[in-house]
């Protein structure tokens, strides 16, 4: 398989370059072979850029339409031993996925992390009242942290899901598309309507 691809294989060693000639390639695709093609990025910041510049190409086509910046969380992805450690900054968000009866946490609540003490492995995270509550990382592993993205969204953007909700129905990996946007918030469809 690699022999085919080998006369296909385009080195550049600026990142500009190799971010500009794959959004150019992308774009000069008809709408079926762009459904059909995979782009993949080295690295997450090479990811944005290739998402940027062809994002462009397609708001300039018409394809999509004017964006609406909208907060998004993008996990942390840190090792059970980070969480414990307190590797968080305040800002980022943490979503339990298991319930704490003595603190009334329960299983999806989201909380901010205001302040963390890495010697205490103690985190202070407030919850949508305004509440604050104390957090031993050690001893409450059963959580996610996540931190706040501003990112472009637009009607025709196609969004793919990241994590299983059953609540939603929606799988990981899942491809969807975004539909209208109003008040801060998106209407997403699935392939199936």
């Amino acid at each position: 398989g690699l022999k085919l691809l080998e006369k296909n294989i385009v080195e550049f060693s600026r990142e500009s370059t190799r971010v500009s000639h794959v959004a150019k390639e992308y774009l000069a695709l008809n709408h079926a072979d762009r459904a059909q093609t995979m782009i993949l990025a080295g690295t997450n910041r090479e990811r944005e850029l290739l998402t940027d510049a062809i994002r462009q190409g397609l708001t300039a086509e018409g394809v999509i339409g004017g964006g609406t910046v909208l907060k998004t969380l993008a996990a942390k992805d840190l090792t059970r031993e980070e969480l414990a450690a307190a590797r968080l900054v305040p800002g980022d968000i943490v979503v339990f996925h298991k319930s704490y009866a003595r603190q009334g946490i329960k299983v999806g609540e989201q909380l901010e992390v205001t302040q963390v003490d890495h010697g205490q492995r103690l985190v202070t995270a407030r919850r949508g009242s305004g509440e604050e509550i104390s957090i031993m990382t050690e001893k409450m592993p059963g959580f996610k942290a996540y931190a706040v993205k501003d990112r472009e969204f637009a009607v025709g953007d196609l969004v793919r899901w990241t994590q299983n909700d059953k609540t939603l129905g929606l799988r990981n990996g899942q491809e969807l598309k975004v539909e209208k946007i109003s008040d801060g918030s998106i209407a997403l469809v699935t392939k199936a309507g």
